[in-house]
Formats: structure tokens, sequence, C-alpha cells
């Protein structure tokens, strides 16, 4: 089976946590048959063709006219988030020329839209991040109740659009299967990088709490100015030792600078090893609040061996069970909160020690790529090409 896998990230490249969900999804589809990999780029100038990797930088736009350029800066002033797909249909077919594609997958519902995925063959996509739960949860929030209604229902039609002609869909978030009517859809959980050989799960800690992410990525740097603002405080008043270090590049300078000025607070940045930054804490802190899909560095705390206090935001998606404590997942919804959960548990070494081995025997049965490659088989094999 000719497979094609449409993605703006290529799979060799595994640093940000959508990386990493792109390339665990490219080595799963390798299982089910041919995978032949098209990375759109915005200019002819980027193009290029890795034969052996069968894989492909290839632009899709149409040469430029002033018509078309017009409409589609009008339609970006309007609905930024919501590619059209404005694909030049020879260019289209470059595109491994010669391969029939016996299912097309992509990465996103916007990468479907723009490339207009389905003209080249039966269409599923990984939709993982669901445009509307990423407004309402982020940019709605600075709209007026009137621009939000719009904008809602702009993203919703426009979601329909793209699934009408899809022939199924994964979703990383269990609670959202079923949510858009007559797309077939499997849960395809996430999983995180584990630990490499070797990790010091019980290496010496240091009084520090550790938040790790992609900085650039709006919902983790406004989720850090949040929990400095509301949470931090608290926590510095009832334990003065305790130091809070943020890991992961490209946060706006402006963030960086009130991070700085604020009291035990620790910018690193980018990292080399970011297993040592795991193995010498004592415990992450996972403050996303806003955006879609669920959260990798809960699963990635876990599998390191660390408790992670998370906002509510960042357990969705996690069975109810699981979120007692007993893994050493701890939701707080307040300072108080989480200042109780620091004291009653992670700051109680018995405590903290036994909820580590069990969540991390959890995540390693629940997020292994073996499970996550057979909901992949799953999500083929239910909706055969051609139906």
């Amino acid at each position: 089976m000719n497979i094609l896998l449409i993605t703006n990230s290529d799979p060799a490249n595994e640093a940000a946590g959508n990386e990493q969900r792109t390339a665990a999804l490219h080595r799963a589809l390798c299982r089910c048959g041919t995978v032949y990999t098209l990375l759109p780029v915005k200019k002819p100038t980027r193009e290029f063709l890795d034969a052996a990797r069968r894989v492909q930088g290839l632009c899709l736009l149409p040469p430029s006219r002033w018509g078309l350029r017009l409409a589609r800066a009008l339609w970006r002033a309007c609905f930024r988030h919501l590619p059209l797909p404005f694909v030049w249909e020879p260019a289209r077919r470059r595109a491994f020329p010669g391969v029939r594609f016996d299912v097309v997958v992509t990465r996103y519902l916007t990468v479907a839209a723009e490339t207009r995925a389905w003209a080249f063959g039966p269409c599923r996509v990984d939709i993982d991040d669901f445009p509307d739960e990423s407004y309402a949860t982020g940019l709605a929030k600075r709209h007026g109740r009137l621009r939000r209604a719009i904008h809602l229902w702009a993203i919703r039609t426009w979601m329909a659009w793209v699934c009408g002609h899809l022939e199924g869909a994964w979703a990383t978030n269990a609670q959202r299967v079923g949510t858009l009517p007559g797309l077939p859809m499997v849960a395809l959980p996430n999983i995180a990088r584990p630990p490499a050989p070797g990790y010091a799960f019980d290496a010496p800690r240091r009084d520090v709490l550790l938040t790790v992410g992609q900085m650039a990525y709006p919902p983790n740097h406004e989720g850090v100015d949040r929990f400095l603002a509301e949470i931090w405080p608290s926590v510095r008043a009832a334990f003065p030792r305790l130091t809070y270090r943020i890991v992961g590049r490209g946060a706006p300078e402006a963030c960086q600078r009130r991070w700085r000025a604020t009291p035990g607070v620790e910018v690193a940045g980018f990292v080399e090893d970011l297993d040592a930054a795991y193995a010498s804490a004592l415990a992450c802190v996972a403050p996303v609040d806003a955006g879609s899909g669920t959260c990798i560095k809960t699963i990635e705390a876990l599998l390191h061996g660390r408790c992670c206090l998370a906002a509510p935001f960042a357990v969705r998606g996690w069975e109810r069970e699981t979120l007692d404590g007993s893994l050493g997942l701890h939701v707080y919804h307040s300072a108080q909160d989480f200042v109780d959960c620091l004291r009653g548990a992670v700051l109680d070494e018995a405590t903290r020690t036994r909820q580590e081995a069990a969540g991390r025997a959890y995540a390693e049965a629940r997020f292994g790529f073996e499970g996550f490659a057979r909901q992949v088989r799953v999500g083929l094999g239910e909706h055969p090409a051609g139906r």
C-alpha cells in the first residue's frame, strides 16, 4: 500500500511535541505500507527532493497574480487560521509523479485544507488540535460576544466543509471522538519521548519545579505568565527555598524579561540534555490552559518518574480515575491547591516516591509506541481506501 503523509514538519525532526507526534505517526504508517512524505513550502526556491527517504518539499501555491493575492489577503485578514486550498494543479501533479496513493494522511485539518489533500487520494486526518477548541480557549478571550459568535460559526462551518472531504480521522482527545457528525473517528492518544537508557530515576533532586515546552507556542508562554502571576507568589511565600525553572526555546523577549525579574525563577531556555533537567527536578508543572488536543508534557513528566502539577486544561483527555493523585498527576485549581499538593505529596518523600513509581508504570503501559501504532492501524483498517 502506498501512503502519502502530508505534514508541516520533517519526520526526522523530534525537537518539539508536535514534531514527536509526526515522527511517531510516520513510523506507525511505515508498518502499514510504503510512506511518501510531502512537506508544503511557501516558495518554489525552497523545494527539494530527498529520494532516499521519499521526502519532497513542494510549493503548491499558484503563480502570483494580483487578484489571487488580494483574495488571499482578504480571507487571511478575516479568518487567519482557516486556510483555503489555493492549490495550483500543475504543482500538485509534481508530487511524486507516477505514484498512485491508496491512502493520504495529513497532520491537522488546516494542512488538509491548504493542500487540498483529498485530491491526492482517499484522505484521513490526524486532527490533533481542533480549531474550534483552540479558538475558544485562546483568541476568543480577546473578542467581544458578537465577534466570538461569528468566528465560532465560521470555524465550525469551515470544519464541516473540510470533514466532508475526508474518509476518517484520529483525535488525541478521546472525548472529542464522534463530535464531528458523519466523520468516522478513532482515538489516538499522544505519546511522549521516553528517557534515554541509563536515565537516573533516583538522581539527587534540587529544590526545583520544572516546566518544559516550546515557548514560542503562545499557550505555553501565556500559561507560564499566568502561573507566575497567580500561583507562584503563594508558592514562594510558603516554600522560599523552591526555584521555578523554565526550559524551552522561543519565549518572546518581553516574557523572558518579566520571568527573569521574578524572584525564584530561572529561565534556562534551550537545554542540550533534557533528561538531566528532569532528573534533577523535584517535580514538574504543566501550566497550560489554552490550545487543543492533549498535553504531551504531562506524559513526559510521568515517563521521567516525576510528579506533575497540572492546570485543569493540561489533563484534558485523561480518564477521571487517573486524576486522584495516586499516579503523581495532581490537578490544581488555585494557588492554595498548588501549595497543598506540594505540602501533602511532593515534599513528602515517601508519598512522592510511591506516586512516581505508579505514574511511570502507568505512562509506560498506556502511552507506548506499540499502542499508538495499533490505533493508527485501526484508523486505516476500519475505513478502507476507496470507501
